[in-house]
């Protein structure tokens, strides 16, 4: 309703699955594709970088970025950049849950799963926020569209 207070616009929500396999989710995303040149919204929320446990509660972004998750946030942009926009975002995405500072960027997956979610859509991308609270909470945001 804040988005779109006049309109009608109907809402369905997608659940991961307990597998929370990114592949899995990334066939799905490519089944719903034809769906955004229908003009359906799709949005998914998560975090880029978060790991509660080493969050600093107070300071917010005034609190330099730990370095851990200033570099693991670099890695994700640069892996959606390279050859952006080709489709292939989503594999390269998918391939940073075996990189060695997922797990600490991402003590659980499902936060970062529905990026591998928008960008397995073969959608065009452009980061529209940036920064971080209480120095591992990223605060990058993409939007998405349909080429």
């Amino acid at each position: 309703m804040t988005m779109f207070p006049e309109a009608d616009v109907p809402v369905v929500q997608l659940s991961l699955h307990h597998s929370l396999d990114p592949a899995y989710h990334a066939n799905i995303a490519q089944t719903l594709a034809p769906l955004l040149k229908e003009n359906v919204l799709f949005i998914g929320s998560g975090g880029l970088v978060h790991n509660r446990h080493e969050f600093v509660r107070f300071g917010g972004s005034v609190l330099t970025p730990d370095a851990w998750a200033a570099d693991f946030e670099e890695l994700v942009v640069e892996t959606l950049a390279r050859d952006a926009n080709d489709g292939g975002n989503a594999e390269r995405l998918a391939e940073l849950y075996r990189h060695p500072s997922f797990r600490q960027a991402h003590p659980t997956s499902e936060h970062f799963l529905p990026l591998v979610f928008m960008s397995a859509m073969g959608s065009e991308y452009e980061q529209i926020n940036t920064g971080f609270q209480w120095k591992n909470l990223s605060m990058a945001a993409f939007r998405f569209w349909s080429a």
